[in-house]
C-alpha cells in the first residue's frame, strides 16, 4: 500500500503514478484550526492560502478584509474540511449554508452575504446547536435589509406596472448574474417574443414567478431599512 503524507498518497513502486494533492486547510494555523474544532468564530481571511498569516489570538481587533465571493467559498470551504473532520454529519448543513451565502450575493450583494455568514457564523458560537443548514430568519431579513440599503441609499421605491420595484439600473442585474432577462427582473414581466432567457422568469431570492425587484421579501427588507 502506498504511504501517505500531508502532500497526499506518495507511490509504493515506480509504476504507480503518484498522486499528490494537499488536503483542504494543511495551511491553516493549529490555533486557527483548534478554534474551528471548537465551534469558535474565526475570520475567513485566516484560512485563505497565500495570505500573510494574522496572528489568530489578535484576529478580532485586526482589521478584515472585504472578501470577494470566490474568497468566502475558498475560506469557507477549508473551515468546512476542518469542522469534518471530527464532525462529518456537518457536511450537509455546511454545504447548505454557503448555498444560502451565495444567493444571498446573487440576489442582495456582497454586503447581504457577509453580513449574514459573520453574523450566522458568530451566533452559532454561543449556540452551538443552532443546524448550520437551517436559514436564520432573522439574520437573513437584516443582511437582505443590508443589501439593499447598500444598493438603494436613498431607501426610495418606485411604481411599476407589477408592484413595487426598487430604483436599480440594469447594469445592476448584470453584475449579479449573466444570460438573465433583464427586462422581466427590472418590469417584473416580459413583453419580448421568444425571449432567449426565458428560464430566468423567476425571483432570484426565493425563485417565485416573479421579479426579484418585486419579491415580498425585497420588499418587507427595504421598508425595514427605511425605517
Amino acid at each position: 500500500m502506498a504511504a501517505s503524507s500531508l502532500l497526499g498518497e506518495l507511490p509504493s513502486s515506480p509504476n504507480e503514478v503518484a498522486l499528490l494533492s494537499a488536503p483542504l486547510g494543511v495551511h491553516v494555523a493549529p490555533e486557527v484550526r483548534q478554534k474551528i474544532l471548537q465551534g469558535k468564530f474565526v475570520e475567513l481571511h485566516l484560512l485563505l492560502p497565500n495570505k500573510p498569516m494574522d496572528n489568530p489570538k489578535s484576529d478580532a481587533k485586526q482589521a478584515r478584509p472585504n472578501l470577494s465571493i470566490g474568497e468566502f467559498m475558498t475560506g469557507f470551504h477549508t473551515l468546512a474540511a476542518i469542522r469534518t473532520e471530527k464532525f462529518p454529519l456537518e457536511a450537509p448543513g455546511l454545504l447548505k449554508h454557503a448555498e444560502t451565502v451565495h444567493q444571498l450575493h446573487l440576489a442582495f450583494g456582497a454586503e447581504a452575504c457577509r453580513h449574514y455568514d459573520r453574523n450566522f457564523r458568530m451566533a452559532k458560537e454561543f449556540s452551538p446547536l443552532m443546524p448550520w443548514g437551517q436559514t436564520h430568519l432573522e439574520l437573513y431579513m437584516m443582511a437582505t435589509s443590508q443589501g439593499l440599503s447598500k444598493n438603494n441609499p436613498t431607501g426610495k421605491f418606485t411604481k411599476s406596472a407589477r408592484g413595487q420595484a426598487p430604483n436599480r439600473s440594469p447594469h445592476h442585474y448584470k453584475e449579479l448574474r449573466p444570460n438573465t432577462c433583464y427586462t422581466f427582473q427590472l418590469k417584473g414581466f416580459c413583453d419580448k417574443k421568444n425571449c432567449t432567457y426565458t428560464a430566468t422568469h423567476s425571483c432570484y431570492a426565493c425563485h417565485g414567478p416573479h421579479a426579484t425587484s418585486a419579491c415580498k421579501l425585497a420588499s418587507i427588507a427595504g421598508s425595514t431599512s427605511a425605517a
